[in-house]
């Protein structure tokens, strides 16, 4: 029966049919030789080694369930006294992030209404820099730029913090529109969620005076949902749509992403003609996965790392490299000088592939992989000139 069918259908029917279920049971075959390769088995099982080592390096503070939330609670009502304002955001599958919008005007006001008192300091070559002075009897003022990380100077005898960078004295006000503070959009690293990172916060709210939008990434913190490649950039996303909402362009909002927040970020200023601001970030994840298997398993199951590299792009494949060359912004990137975890390689890499930037520049700061970026005035200042040249901030020579 079969044969007199065959008989009736025309020879290269009957051919292409055949050629198509051996490239079908092909496929089969190689999916099944994959699935029980042991070397591809034995890398699935460390996944979550590999996860833990390489993407969630810090999860105890990551994960809500190992979240000290005492000291969470702390440091979210540290930035709700600074003026800080609680936001639910809605994601695409129907669950909440939580996320807080940080206005430097009102953040200022505060900090003027708890008794600091503000200043200008002269400076060579014409130019003056607004300081607040902190007197030491107001004590809750002091502990919050204590707690705010935010460095202290002395002159005769008195003690302020920098607001803002030095400007140029006598330089009239451009038009509105030119003087709006820039607002950034902060996806923070592995390991960190934005309460532990106040001193970035103040760094760019009383160091720049710019406005912050924070947040916790899907599943982690306060927010709702399951966390995934997809979740980050879905988060970043629902960060962006907020600020446009605010009728706020593009040209004044910066996406700023340090180490695993450069992923989504970059996806997000790969769309968009932002700022950016890429902090230790790796060029692409597999290549780090390998990077991070190599130097953290012992030498004997190194031949793990391709596999892991493998595994590790199926489940989060920011391919920063690649994203990074349709970015048509403005993009600044720091390297740290004594960074175990990023290699600067890396880092020049992905300033070799921004080749769209509208500009682009490299800052090498004093740090390691964690530390705040208050912790390098003279880095501070020349991220301070790109904030500048990008109009996010005021003048600035």
């Amino acid at each position: 029966m079969i044969e007199s069918i065959r008989a009736h259908q025309p020879t290269g029917l009957v051919d292409q049919k055949d050629r198509s279920l051996v490239k079908s049971m092909g496929r089969t075959f190689r999916w099944i030789k994959d699935k029980l390769d042991p070397i591809t088995i034995l890398a699935h099982c460390l996944f979550f080694l590999a996860a833990r080592a390489v993407v969630f390096t810090s999860s105890r503070t990551f994960k809500e369930s190992k979240c000290d939330y005492e000291r969470v609670a702390r440091s979210r009502q540290t930035l709700q006294t600074l003026g800080g304002q609680e936001v639910n955001l809605p994601m695409p599958d129907g669950h909440q992030m939580s996320a807080m919008y940080l206005d430097t005007k009102r953040c200022l006001e505060k900090l003027i209404e708890l008794g600091g008192e503000k200043g200008r300091k002269p400076l060579a070559n014409g130019l003056v820099q607004d300081i607040l002075f902190i007197p030491p009897h107001q004590t809750e003022l002091c502990t919050l730029i204590e707690r705010m990380g935010l460095p202290l100077h002395e002159e005769e005898g008195r003690q302020y913090i920098h607001l803002g960078i030095p400007k140029i004295l006598g330089v009239p006000e451009a038009d509105q529109a030119e003087t709006m503070p820039g607002t950034v959009i902060y996806a923070p690293g592995s390991g960190h969620i934005f309460e532990y990172r106040r001193p970035t916060i103040g760094t760019f709210m009383i160091g720049y005076g710019m406005n912050m939008l924070v947040f916790h990434y899907s599943q982690t913190g306060q927010s709702e949902g399951k966390i995934s490649e997809q979740a980050t950039y879905d988060n970043v996303e629902a960060a962006y749509r907020y600020l446009k909402q605010k009728d706020l362009p593009d040209q004044k909002i910066l996406g700023y992403g340090h180490c695993m927040g450069g992923g989504p970020i970059l996806e997000l200023a790969s769309k968009y003609p932002i700022a950016l601001l890429l902090d230790r970030v790796f060029a692409d994840m597999g290549d780090f996965a390998k990077l991070r298997a190599t130097r953290r398993l012992p030498r004997f199951l190194h031949f793990l790392a391709e596999p892991i590299k493998r595994v590790m792009n199926r489940c989060f494949n920011y391919d920063n490299r690649k994203k990074i060359e349709h970015v048509q912004g403005r993009v600044a990137l720091i390297e740290a000088a004594r960074d175990e975890i990023i290699p600067g390689a890396y880092i020049q890499e992905l300033y070799d592939h921004a080749m769209q930037a509208q500009t682009k520049v490299k800052l090498v700061i004093d740090s390691d992989h964690d530390r705040d970026l208050v912790s390098d005035e003279s880095a501070r200042l020349s991220l301070g000139r790109f904030l500048t040249e990008s109009n996010l901030i005021g003048n600035f020579v």
